[in-house]
């Protein structure tokens, strides 16, 4: 569902829980159990919930995994819970797939590629999924100029989840971005590694 929010919020872009003990992928054994992944995930999102009392969370693949599995399984999806009480979130949280700010589209993962959707949906936009991309692009029309902003977020590689990642050439880029000046101004400050 795709939601206008007012000037100014919070938007959760990334995946919030891994999920994967539930995952499609190949399960690591030494990993976490599916209890435990989300107790953990649950102790560290209250962090979360404290700092932005308010907020809106547009759903990650791996957060939507338990409606796949659910899918899969045939299961209807009134069996399975809403996204607030699975992430125990307070109610001032709403849980979208995308959203629109300020004629600005957030998103997590229906590109990942930020740059071909800005210009199909001739739309300033933010898009997440892809680990490994982190920039910002402008596209100029004799209509007016658009951006696409690909941003990348917390992905800790030592773990033996990520080994499928170990001997790749390209790692993720640990950034912190910004959309300022009335949504016109993306920016993109990446950390010292």
């Amino acid at each position: 569902s795709l939601r206008k929010l007012p000037r100014y919020g919070v938007v959760y872009i990334w995946d919030i829980m891994d999920f994967h003990s539930i995952s499609y992928h190949e399960k690591i054994p030494e990993e976490l159990n599916p209890a435990w992944e989300v107790a953990e995930a649950r102790a560290h999102l209250r962090d979360w919930y404290y700092t932005f009392p308010k907020a809106t969370v547009t759903l990650g693949n791996h957060d939507n995994l338990v409606w796949r599995i659910a899918r899969t399984a045939w299961l209807l999806r009134e069996f399975i819970k809403d996204p607030n009480t699975i992430f125990e979130a307070p109610d001032t949280y709403e849980f979208v797939d995308e959203v629109v700010i300020d004629d600005v589209l957030y998103t997590h993962w229906s590109t990942s590629d930020a740059w071909k959707k800005c210009i199909l949906e001739n739309m300033n936009m933010v898009s997440w999924h892809a680990h490994t991309k982190c920039w910002v692009m402008y596209h100029q029309n004799r209509h007016g100029q658009l951006w696409g902003m690909q941003v990348w977020v917390g992905l800790d590689y030592n773990r033996q989840a990520f080994d499928y990642a170990k001997v790749s050439s390209r790692y993720p880029v640990s950034a912190c971005w910004v959309v300022l000046g009335w949504w016109q101004l993306p920016i993109v400050l990446p950390f010292n590694q």
